[in-house]
Order: C-alpha cells, then sequence, then structure tokens
C-alpha cells in the first residue's frame, strides 16, 4: 500500500514539474510574441518605409524639375526686364530729344 502511494507521489510530482515546464514555456512564447507599442509602430514603420522612400524620390524628382523650370523662367524674366530697361531709356531719351527741339523751335527767328 505504501508502495503504491509513493508510486503515485512521484507520478504526481513529475506532472506537475512537467506541468510547470510547460506552462513556463507557453507564458515565455507568449510574452516574447506580445508586441508593445513601441515594437508596433517600429514594424510598421519597417514596413512603410519603401513607400516612404519611393514617394521622397517622386517628390525630390519634382522638385528638381520644378527649379529647372523655375530657372529657365528666372532667365527669360531677366532678358525682358534688362530689355524693358532699355525701352524706358530711349523713351526718356527721345522725350528729352523731343524738348530740346521743342525749346528749339519757340525760339525760331521767324
Amino acid at each position: 500500500m505504501m508502495l503504491i502511494y509513493l508510486r503515485r507521489q512521484r507520478w504526481l510530482v513529475f506532472v506537475l514539474i512537467f506541468a510547470s515546464f510547460l506552462l513556463i514555456h507557453k507564458y515565455n512564447s507568449i510574452r516574447k510574441s506580445f508586441l508593445s507599442d513601441e515594437h508596433r509602430i517600429y514594424t510598421s514603420l519597417l514596413v512603410e518605409l519603401p513607400q516612404l522612400e519611393r514617394l521622397i524620390r517622386v517628390k525630390q524628382e519634382n522638385f528638381s524639375s520644378i527649379k529647372n523650370r523655375l530657372t529657365k523662367i528666372e532667365k527669360h524674366l531677366f532678358k525682358y526686364t534688362w530689355h524693358l530697361q532699355r525701352l524706358i531709356k530711349t523713351i526718356d531719351y527721345n522725350k528729352q530729344q523731343q524738348k530740346k527741339i521743342s525749346r528749339f523751335n519757340s525760339f525760331d527767328l521767324d
């Protein structure tokens, strides 16, 4: 009778030890698979990173094309302003010449 009791006790201890190891293993695997908020954010950023890189490249290409257009526009504007300034100087010069001619004509001795 005592032998059966010891066998049961030994079997029970073996089952309890095995169950405790099983619970510890399950708890560790659950804890490892459970992600904190920082981990979720980090993994979502890793997933989104290639899309963000593509978007940045596209935006850089757009900005470079816009920059090229703006430099062309700036060159044209510089050219047109130079021509306009020359035209204004010519008009002013012609006005002064007209004034001189009109003064000279006003002193006509006829």
